[in-house]
């Protein structure tokens, strides 16, 4: 009984902290640019930006290091976007962060561009979906982004 206490008290806590935090409505945010950068040139590239950050993860690289090798603008946002995706948490706030130091985007517009795949992308019923879901709505979770919970 003395842990199923300590459970409510604590999920109380933990609603209330939620309740105090202010989530950001990026739904008017224009993401034209993300957009424009994210075109793959050929399906081979594409294909080439996954295994290769898939490789990256499995061998614990460091995501400082990865960061620091990426010159190329495109390639580091596409990596970025395969590490949400993936729900690469130790990963994406590193990537995220040099996108927007290199000022190739800025937050909201990044954060705006996973709210778009996740209300346009993602809203079926499939467990594939599901699970892509909820690796997106933990990177809104984690930025304050306000969304519709599907």
């Amino acid at each position: 009984m003395k842990k199923l206490n300590q459970f409510i008290i604590e999920k109380f806590r933990l609603s209330k902290d939620n309740l105090n935090k202010q989530q950001r409505d990026l739904s008017n945010t224009d993401i034209s640019k993300v957009k424009q950068l994210m075109r793959f040139k050929t399906p081979r590239e594409e294909n080439m930006n996954w295994v290769k950050m898939e490789q990256y993860f499995n061998k614990k690289s460091n995501p400082q290091r990865l960061v620091n090798s990426i010159k190329d603008d495109r390639k580091l946002l596409f990596r970025w976007y395969i590490c949400v995706y993936n729900g690469y948490s130790d990963y994406y706030p590193t990537f995220r962060e040099a996108i927007v130091e290199r000022d190739i985007c800025n937050e909201d517009q990044l954060d705006a561009y996973i709210l778009f795949k996740y209300n346009s992308t993602y809203g079926g019923n499939s467990t594939y979906t599901k699970s892509i879901r909820e690796r997106l709505e933990e990177y809104l979770d984690t930025y304050d982004v306000k969304y519709d919970k599907k």
